[in-house]
């Protein structure tokens, strides 16, 4: 149930396609959150390992944005994906 609302449920409101849900083609981004000290003790982004005990291993990420945001990140060189908000629950209802 805390996987379905903290992530199930807002992927699909916002049209995130491949967040969500562990299916093939999905991003498969998970946290994993010691429950006992309520916090996150591992992240992995597209199946690399970006934060583990408190220690962050990445370096930056991607941008979801419209098409009204995408052509200044393009201009200024920041990774971003384009959503459609369009496909997003929260706009057919």
């Amino acid at each position: 149930e805390f996987v379905w609302k903290t992530s199930t449920v807002p992927a699909r409101m916002l049209g995130l396609e491949t967040k969500g849900h562990f299916t093939p083609g999905a991003d498969a981004d998970i946290t994993v959150i010691d429950l006992t000290r309520e916090e996150p003790i591992l992240t992995i982004v597209s199946g690399e390992i970006v934060m583990q005990n408190g220690i962050v291993f990445g370096r930056g990420g991607t941008i979801l944005t419209t098409e009204m945001g995408a052509r200044r990140l393009k201009q200024d060189g920041v990774p971003h994906r384009v959503v459609q908000l369009a496909s997003a629950e929260m706009y057919r209802r």
